[in-house]
């Protein structure tokens, strides 16, 4: 396959032999560093490329006198591969053809050197910085072998006269700020020289440089910095990282920008609205006001939503307005809002929102009914009662869960009355609701609820019986146990494990021969959780053999678990019938743990 690398006239079979060799991988080794001493140049490349790319960790010293090479083509590959390779021996090698090298082989060395990276001798290194035509490459170097001693040089290299060096600069100084962003912070911050460079850089048509720029700005705080994000934020790659930017450094830098909103498109508005909102800027009042009188949907709900944030009562007729006619998906972001004016303006709220009670659209119903279950007025029952009636389920549903919320008396018949809703999320809701209350009034309507036709409700009773606690939720868990859905079942044992685990224990034992194989493995789990052995013994063989592999497999993990060393034979017969990959791993493992400790 070497030979045909020779082969001048067929590019195609030169190539294949290229890739073949790559796959080969290090077996190939030997015989390429044997063929670097071909007289023919355009092999020696070739060998050179294919080392490159299998990256040999052995001896690199029949590779260092290439960089010597009549060829300056096989030069530049010495100097590539060893980069490739990470040779850190060859640094010394590559920095003396540095002294001897054309301008294409230093540009390659310092390639090279960037690869390798490590403790490179920066002041070798450094005395090419004042060299206009190897800047750009050195700032590449520094970067990419992450030189802290090369942060100054990088932050006076943004103001380089030449547009490539400023760009590497920027480049290498954005990497450099991962891996010492103090070093970085602290260089920039001293160069008042940086803000107008790393503004300019915001605009860039490129997307890295860009990039680059905003990882670098917070460290500056300058006003022309900010004017720049304020660009970014029509560019939807850059908008996220340029309104975080804006966040962090809060009011001061926000407050100039809104000196753009008459100009501004409506999207810069809808950010300036936001930013606006959430560093606290009360003088945009008065912006955000016009912004509520918008055709553009978008803005006046950013122009609301900050007013909310703001705590500004002006923003509730159009929040309300913007409920009656919006789309569902903004009704999200206009409940929150309305929740956060809720502490306020209470009765505000209440009077303005009461009416939507009765909206034709129940989602509209449902954002009503969950805002005024937290302004805590007097009236919310009658509006609570009244959806609680509604036709819509979810509506309902909404009731219940506000009447779980709220403490008002009539809550004690509402939701025992809701667990006979025909919707059976109704009934769950309010099995939740009825936990949530932490009374024992509540128990009495879960008693009969625990033997619900859904399943989920069922289990929701559980749940909220170990919420409530007493001595006659532990009967009333204890007695679900038996039923026929293993996941009611589960839901009881994992209750009454944290209830009453002295009572628990001897029926998670019995529920090791439960049918569910779910039951078993949950039963398991709670088991080897006691941290108690006495029942692994008596078990193991008819776990050990159970038809379900999980079952087996979790046996096994809790016998290592509670360290029993005496089961050891069991699991080794296990292990020599025992077909399922998962199961074999799990035996052996086990094994492995117990007969450390035997040790």
């Amino acid at each position: 396959i070497i030979e045909l690398l020779h082969d001048q006239d067929n590019v195609g079979l030169r190539n294949t032999a290229v890739e073949i060799l790559i796959r080969l991988g290090e077996q190939a080794v030997p015989l390429l560093l044997t063929e670097l001493a071909t007289p023919d140049s355009d092999v020696r490349k070739f060998v050179l490329d294919v080392l490159g790319e299998i990256r040999p960790c052995n001896d690199v010293t029949a590779i260092l006198p290439l960089l010597l090479d009549a060829d300056r083509n096989v030069c530049a590959a010495a100097a590539e591969t060893l980069g490739k390779i990470g040779a850190a021996a060859a640094v010394p090698a590559l920095l003396e053809a540095m002294d001897r090298a054309d301008l294409l082989l230093k540009h390659s060395i310092l390639d090279a050197l960037g690869n390798i990276g490590g403790s490179l001798p920066t002041a070798k290194l450094f005395r090419y910085q004042g060299d206009p035509l190897l800047r750009g490459a050195l700032f590449n170097c520094i970067g990419r072998a992450r030189l802290t001693e090369g942060i100054p040089l990088l932050v006076a290299g943004l103001n380089d006269a030449m547009g490539m060096v400023r760009e590497s600069a920027l480049l290498a100084l954005a990497a450099l700020s991962e891996s010492a962003p103090r070093a970085v912070a602290t260089e920039l911050a001293g160069a008042d020289a940086a803000a107008p460079v790393l503004a300019a850089f915001l605009l860039a048509e490129r997307e890295d440089l860009a990039r680059a720029a905003l990882r670098l700005v917070p460290q500056v705080r300058d006003a022309r910095c900010a004017e720049a994000l304020l660009s970014c934020l029509e560019r939807e790659e850059l908008c996220a990282p340029a309104l975080e930017v804006l966040v962090a450094w809060g009011r001061p830098a926000v407050l100039p920008l809104l000196e753009q909103w008459p100009q501004a498109a409506d999207p810069v508005r809808c950010h300036l609205a936001y930013l606006a909102g959430v560093t606290g800027c009360e003088e945009a009042e008065g912006l955000l006001l016009s912004g509520l009188e918008a055709a553009d949907v978008g803005l006046r709900l950013a122009s609301a939503r900050a007013l909310g944030a703001l705590g500004k009562l002006a923003a509730l007729p159009a929040l309300v307005e913007l409920l009656r006619q919006g789309k569902v998906e903004h009704f999200p972001m206009i409940q929150d809002t309305l929740l956060a004016l809720v502490p306020r303006f209470p009765e505000q709220i209440f009077a303005e929102l009461a009416p939507l009670v009765e909206n034709s659209r129940p989602e509209i119903r449902i954002v009503a009914i969950s805002v005024l279950a937290r302004s805590g007025c007097k009236k919310i029952e009658h509006s609570l009662t009244l959806a609680f009636k509604d036709e819509a389920a979810a509506v309902r549903c909404a009731a219940v869960r506000a009447f779980a919320d709220c403490p008002v008396e009539g809550r004690y018949d509402a939701l025992p009355l809701a667990l006979t809703d025909e919707d059976a999320e109704v009934r769950r809701v309010a099995a939740e609701g009825l936990g949530l209350l932490q009374d024992d009034r509540a128990v009495n309507a879960l008693t009969s609820a625990l033997y619900d036709e859904d399943l989920w409700v069922r289990a929701a009773v559980i749940q909220s019986l170990e919420r409530i606690g007493t001595p006659r939720c532990v009967a009333l868990i204890k007695e679900a146990l038996g039923d026929p859905v293993g996941l009611v079942c589960m839901t009881g044992l994992r209750a009454l494990s944290t209830l009453d685990p002295a009572t628990a224990f001897p029926l998670l034992v019995a529920a090791l021969y439960h049918a569910d194989e779910e039951v078993v493995n949950t039963a398991l789990e709670l088991l080897a959780a006691t941290e108690r052995r006495d029942w692994l013994e008596a078990t193991a063989d008819a776990l050990l053999d159970h038809a379900h592999w999980e079952v087996r497999a979790n046996t096994a993990r809790a016998i290592a678990t509670l360290g029993v060393v005496a089961l050891a034979p069991a699991l080794e017969e296990r292990l020599l019938a025992e077909g399922e990959d998962l199961v074999r791993r799990q035996l052996e493992a086990a094994l492995r743990i117990l007969r450390g400790q035997g040790s």
